[in-house]
């Protein structure tokens, strides 16, 4: 499901939390909620934390303040904001293979005889 912000208060809900009554307050592009942390984290994109409004939005909530750079947009990459971490991970966060050799390096390096 989508990552929305629940801000309400306990003693309005009677403890219970209904995905299906409750309205959400903000909602966060990009962060997909799921079961575990970890599968919260590979569904979920960088597209909230690259955008400096939705980012002060995900840091307000939490009562110890904490200070995160934002990604850096200027460099290019193959990635998109909206990829999905499982995705870049799987790919091994790799912007680029280059292939070159060189053979002189090698017998240098090695000095294979």
């Amino acid at each position: 499901m989508p990552g929305n912000i629940y801000l309400c208060d306990v003693w309005y809900t009677s403890g219970l939390f209904d995905m299906n009554i409750l309205i959400a307050n903000e909602t966060l592009p990009g962060l997909i909620v799921d079961c575990l942390p970890l599968q919260t984290t590979l569904a979920s994109s960088f597209e909230c934390l690259c955008n400096q409004s939705c980012r002060n939005i995900l840091l307000a909530v939490y009562s110890n303040k904490i200070e995160v750079q934002i990604f850096n947009q200027s460099f290019p990459s193959r990635f998109s904001l909206t990829t999905s971490t499982r995705s870049i991970v799987d790919q091994l966060f790799i912007e680029n293979i280059q292939i070159q050799t060189n053979y002189d390096s090698y017998y240098n390096g090695c000095a294979p005889s």
